[in-house]
């Protein structure tokens, strides 16, 4: 993934002008860091050369809080079960999708005394690797019918 970005990165940074653009993967993907399986991500290697090149990144997860995924059938989603920091989130979300700013609280999460609750450490570990949660109350497939 890092090789195919960057010679797609090099091929459109060849004018006199950096070129903004938005890369889209998933959630294991795209967050900066090292995440919980020890692994450097895609997000990771944007972040690192962003800095490098003297531009900016901005990481943005998203979650669904309920609603269906196509994959063969349609399936139930609700991503709240996954991690505590993404159920909190829902709980605050007044809009069919809301946006949560992560920059603002991420020194907050670190100066919590140790041990933290396990809700401000899945919180902290987002707030980490992304600028930003969108939550989206319920999604549903293209084509599919919303629920009622």
């Amino acid at each position: 993934m890092k090789e195919l970005f960057i010679s797609h990165y090099r091929a459109a940074t060849q004018g006199p002008t950096k070129p903004k653009f938005v890369v889209a993967f998933g959630q294991s993907h795209l967050g900066r860091g090292i995440d919980r399986r020890g692994v450097s991500t895609l997000g990771n290697f944007i972040a690192e050369l962003a800095v490098a090149e003297g531009v900016q990144s901005f990481h943005v997860v998203l979650f669904a809080a309920g609603g269906k995924y196509s994959l063969g059938g349609l399936h139930d989603i609700d991503q709240r079960k996954d991690e505590l920091a993404f159920a909190f989130v829902a709980s605050l979300a007044r809009y069919p999708a809301a946006v949560f700013d992560l920059r603002p609280i991420r020194q907050s999460l670190h100066n919590i005394p140790a041990p933290l609750t396990p809700r401000d450490a899945s919180l902290l570990y987002w707030a980490d690797s992304y600028d930003a949660i969108i939550c989206y109350r319920e999604v549903t497939p293209l084509g599919a019918t919303p629920p009622k």
